[in-house]
């Protein structure tokens, strides 16, 4: 069966209606994550079911909330999901992911250059602030997987988005009623979610628009 194929088993027809030559690169970084993931253990995923679920449909399943062109970052790149998958997806969209681990950080370095991925930046910056990256009411999207944030990591996330932004955070059922009553109390903020991307998974997408 063909990458493709295993697509659109696991992630509920997500990711079919692609370009060949996205689905081509896409399947090209799996092979990438696969041969780093035997030296430095990038992911842990039990089955392969598990990890184009986890790792490719759900990001292409959130993609729709991400607009076509614009500044992007993604906190906490490390394995390289959802950034890769995003960054691959929406090639007008300029991305740059954080990620301050260096192994992490060369695996995502590998990735984009073996891949030609020309719409990404891989820098070691943490997200604090005040970031360059992170500038003032500048970006269109932040997305962020299997990080924990600070109520003051979420305040610098709402400052950073530009209208109409978006922020995409993947987070745990146990605390995403928390972080929902909290975002859905500051003004000028939308919440939408939690929702479930795919089924079998027990990730929660948060989304979160800034009005103005």
């Amino acid at each position: 069966m063909s990458f493709a194929e295993d697509l659109r088993l696991v992630g509920e027809g997500r990711g079919v209606d692609l370009p060949e030559s996205t689905l081509e690169k896409l399947e090209n970084l799996d092979r990438i994550l696969l041969r780093w993931s035997q030296t430095i253990g990038l992911i842990g995923f039990r089955t392969e079911a598990e990890r184009i679920r986890r790792y490719f449909a759900e990001a292409l399943a959130a993609a729709k909330w991400l607009p076509r062109t614009g500044r992007a970052l993604d906190i906490g790149s490390g394995g390289g999901t959802p950034g890769l998958p995003f960054a691959i997806a929406r090639p007008e969209l300029s991305w740059t992911l954080l990620e301050p681990q260096r192994r992490r950080r060369l695996f995502l370095e590998e990735a984009v250059r073996e891949l030609a991925i020309e719409n990404v930046v891989v820098t070691e910056e943490r997200f604090e602030a005040p970031s360059p990256v992170a500038a003032s009411r500048s970006l269109e999207v932040i997305s962020c997987r299997g990080v924990r944030l600070s109520r003051k990591d979420l305040d610098a996330v709402a400052s950073s988005l530009s209208a109409g932004g978006r922020f995409l955070w993947w987070s745990g059922e146990e605390r995403a009623p928390e972080v929902v009553e909290w975002l859905s109390g500051r003004v000028g903020l939308a919440v939408e979610g939690p929702t479930s991307l795919v089924s079998g998974s027990p990730a929660r997408l948060l989304v979160v628009t800034r009005r103005a």
